[in-house]
């Protein structure tokens, strides 16, 4: 309560150090700046919700004022990462404290790079510049329009909400809406209030705020002369420094950061397509519309869901990281400096409601962009573009950032004993499987040089298996596939058996395998049995799906439950390159059960579940094979859960099954 009161304050905070205790395993993270302001409400009590709201917290017209969102400029971004300072900026009002008469705390968050650590006075020149900009600029109605628009297109084409999520926020929306907006008193926004917009951003030039530093070192010589109770944080509070106090009083907009440009991101056409076709015959599933040496392209038109959006899946396969350990971890790399780098650019897009994924995979890239489907071809050709001349915007400032990032991501992985497991068992099934210990080893030796080389090299041999499903026209997907081949440039793999998937067969028998967790004094333990059943066919498939429906209840109850071995017990049905099989996991302890030990009460389980299932009546066999036939044919309810269902089993594009169509049926 004192840090909140008026004036400036500093909090720096260290990250827990290492605890004994199985359950505060450390790891390593990023640094983060946290400034929060104070805005005083300094309305009438009847009317205590008349400060504009950050994000899409906005107000109905006649007794609640207007909204404002609080997007960062993206220059603000973009300032922050050319200098290799930071990896994320957010600002807005935080969460659950918004709805009081005193004041609402906004915040702007930044994850800091260590350089950024070392030059706060950087990062605060810029955060003090922005808040400036906004005095200088005062409220802009052109933004605001922008803004209401965005938020009554979402609002407009959302995905229904839970019936709980629904009612609980509808009973929260009853205190402070009258009857007619409590449904949209939270989500759109009614008028445009420069005032009350104007008393915000008075507000924000207050100097009432309080700096939060968190980090994994020791900032600066700072002493940690307090530890918070619950989990041991060493932290201290002391008054901002004066070079910090200076920086506020002197601080003007800088050159550098300016207010949002227009948008030209945001849909404006949401004509289904579908209507226009007259409702003709569209495929239940997708087809293959355009195929070569390089690719190939499968497109289905929606029909079903009749929204305004489309979805691209594109997975560019390679022989090099399928093969080699080394090429497995500069892809990852690579696609971290891509995101990295495009980023600042393609945050408009995001806020005009159009996403993106890119990451590594067993055997490449995966590439994946989603949303109104009028300007998706856009970001798909950018994004593509940036792949293809890597090589030419390559900045060494940027790998520094992103080889920290992934060496933390890695290490963090590593300290997990469920993951240890995971990597473990498919380096033993798989016969190309690359674990995180053998990446990690290789990207603390990755060079400049060594990106740029791979990012040259990956694409000279390359396969793409692309769908493109939603309201968009066959036409329109092949033309960006066409973009899509024009920018990366590649060509064709010479061998195809070097992308070829296969899975080890297990010996009959037990065998064991038993790996220390890298972290030695941690005592948590993940015990997987795994039983290998043969080549997939329609009929194990569903043997085995029907196995692990009646394996489940017994399993947790007897192991869970009553034998209380662990806290997480489970059973998952496999498929490993096509190679079907089972596992029972127990997340336990090692103080409290040994490893043998747990073996045994599974191995014991096993036994007695083959018993019940001898003497189980034919009326409770067909209950449970009912159940499940009634949770395979349940529909999918979003466009993007259906495309990713036909993404994964038609075109074979993970290695998680083989099952075509016809088989799903």
């Amino acid at each position: 309560s004192i840090l909140l009161a008026n004036g400036l304050h500093a909090l720096l905070i260290a990250d827990p150090t290492e605890n004994e205790q199985a359950t505060n395993v450390k790891q390593r993270n990023d640094n983060a700046l946290t400034t929060s302001s104070d805005i005083d409400d300094e309305s009438d009590e009847d009317d205590d919700n008349g400060c504009s709201k950050s994000e899409t917290s906005t107000h109905s017209e006649d007794d609640y004022g207007s909204g404002n969102s609080a997007n960062e400029p993206t220059s603000f971004v973009q300032a922050e990462g050319e200098n290799s300072l930071a990896l994320d900026v957010r600002t807005g009002a935080s969460s659950g404290f918004e709805k009081n008469s005193l004041y609402t705390l906004f915040s702007v968050s930044i994850v800091m790079t260590d350089h950024g650590l070392d030059h706060v006075e950087q990062i605060l020149r810029a955060v003090y510049a922005l808040v400036r900009l906004l005095k200088r600029e005062g409220p802009v109605e052109w933004i605001y329009n922008e803004l209401q628009g965005l938020e009554a297109t979402s609002f407009r084409f959302r995905k229904e909400k839970e019936a709980s999520d629904n009612v609980e926020e509808l009973v929260v929306n009853m205190r402070y809406y009258p009857p007619k907006d409590i449904i949209t008193g939270s989500e759109l926004y009614f008028r445009y209030d420069p005032d009350e917009i104007q008393k915000v951003i008075d507000n924000l030039n207050e100097p009432r705020f309080n700096i939060m530093i968190s980090s994994t070192k020791s900032y600066r010589n700072v002493m940690y002369e307090r530890t918070e109770r619950w989990f041991d944080t060493q932290y201290t509070a002391i008054e901002i420094p004066a070079e910090w106090r200076r920086l506020w009083e002197i601080s003007e907009p800088m050159p550098e950061i300016q207010l949002q440009q227009k948008n030209e991101y945001i849909s404006t056409n949401f004509t289904i397509i579908a209507d226009e076709n007259n409702m003709q015959h569209i495929p239940p599933y997708p087809e293959k519309i355009f195929a070569n040496d390089i690719c190939e392209l499968w497109f289905r038109q929606d029909a079903k869901f009749r929204l305004p959006s489309a979805l691209m899946y594109f997975y560019i396969i390679s022989p090099l990281p399928f093969n080699d350990a080394r090429s497995s971890a500069l892809v990852g790399f690579f696609a971290s400096m891509v995101k990295f780098q495009i980023a600042e650019e393609l945050y408009p897009a995001e806020v005009a409601g159009l996403n993106y994924e890119l990451y590594s995979a067993e055997k490449g890239l995966l590439f994946k962009v989603d949303g109104y489907n009028e300007k998706l071809p856009i970001i798909v050709d950018q994004i593509t573009a940036t792949m293809g001349r890597f090589t030419e915007i390559f900045s060494e400032k940027v790998f520094d950032v992103i080889k920290v990032k992934l060496e933390k991501a890695y290490y963090n992985e590593l300290m997990k004993p469920n993951k240890l497991n995971r990597d473990a068992r498919l380096k033993v099934v798989q016969q190309n499987h690359w674990t995180t210990w053998e990446k990690f080893e290789h990207l603390k030796k990755i060079t400049p040089d060594d990106v740029r080389q791979f990012a040259c090299s990956f694409f000279r041999e390359i396969k793409i298996h692309a769908l493109v499903q939603g309201n968009t026209h066959e036409e329109t997907a092949k033309s960006v596939m066409q973009k899509v081949l024009r920018n990366l440039r590649g060509g064709s793999i010479a061998d195809m058996k070097s992308i070829e998937s296969r899975a080890k067969e297990i010996p009959l028998g037990d065998s064991y395998l038993r790996i220390q967790n890298f972290r030695k004094a941690d005592v948590n333990s993940v015990t997987t049995t795994f039983y290998q059943a043969g080549p997939v066919t329609p009929s194990l498939n569903a043997c085995l799906e029907l196995l692990v429906s009646l394996l489940e209840e017994p399993l947790f109850d007897i192991l869970r439950t009553k034998e209380q071995l662990g806290y997480d017990v489970s059973t998952s049905l496999r498929d490993n390159f096509g190679i079907l099989g089972f596992s029972i996991t127990v997340h336990s302890q090692e103080n409290k059960f040994s490893f043998d030990h747990i073996v045994e009460r599974i191995e014991m389980f096993n036994d007695y579940f083959i018993k019940t299932l001898h003497n189980m009546k034919d009326k409770d066999f067909e209950l449970v094979k009912t159940s499940l036939i009634h949770r395979k044919q349940v529909i999918d309810t979003e466009l993007k859960n259906e495309a990713s269902h036909q993404f994964t089993n038609a075109l074979n594009v993970y290695p998680v099954t083989k099952i075509t169509f016809d088989h799903v049926e």
